[in-house]
């Protein structure tokens, strides 16, 4: 093929799979089965790739104070290293219930967040404060899909595992708390 712009090869049209292959040679070389090889996703962890997690359905909690384990927010971490991540929640509920979230890390790891919120529908503050691992935190109670920001670093310590975001209601009851769908995790390895 002659020399072309990566920008008007038509094949790059479609978004590619975390299993695609990248193939490196040097030019002087034939392609073969010896030239060196590496999948997309491997090719982003090692230039320093987000990665992205995205709630694809929206989840309800009623009559619990539980946190549980949230079914899409959460990324895998190895031991001893660091990551810088941003999470947008997107939640609604009842006005009176009000919705505690909090982190969960692989054993030795620490976790510190700061987090930005709509206190309630009618106060217009914010809240914003830095919080430690595994404590839980409260929003206070919405009505209508609210946005909750939450900027976070992860420090590992000498176990691999999961990141986990996890949420209840803050007041029982038997009221819809829903966490939505769209809420996102965007999850960066510093180390």
């Amino acid at each position: 093929m002659a020399d072309t712009k990566l920008s008007a090869l038509t094949e790059l049209a479609a978004t590619p799979a975390d299993t695609d292959e990248v193939y490196i040679r040097d030019v002087s070389e034939a392609a073969s089965a010896e030239s060196k090889r590496i999948t997309i996703a491997n090719l982003l962890a090692g230039a320093g790739g987000a990665t992205l997690v995205l709630k694809t359905a929206d989840e309800v909690v009623t009559n619990n104070t539980t946190p549980q384990n949230d079914d899409h927010l959460l990324f895998a971490v190895g031991a001893n290293e660091v990551w810088a991540f941003y999470m947008l929640l997107r939640y609604k509920e009842d006005a009176s219930i009000g919705l505690k979230a909090q982190f969960t890390v692989p054993t030795g790891g620490a976790i510190e967040i700061i987090t930005h919120n709509i206190v309630g529908p009618a106060s217009g503050t914010a809240d914003l404060n830095p919080i430690a691992a595994a404590t839980t935190w409260n929003y206070g109670a919405q009505t209508t899909t609210r946005l909750g920001l939450h900027w976070c670093v992860y420090i590992g310590g000498g176990n691999a595992g999961n990141v986990q975001f996890q949420w209840a209601q803050l007041n029982t009851s038997g009221s819809a708390l829903t966490v939505e769908e769209n809420s996102f995790i965007i999850a960066h390895k510093l180390a």
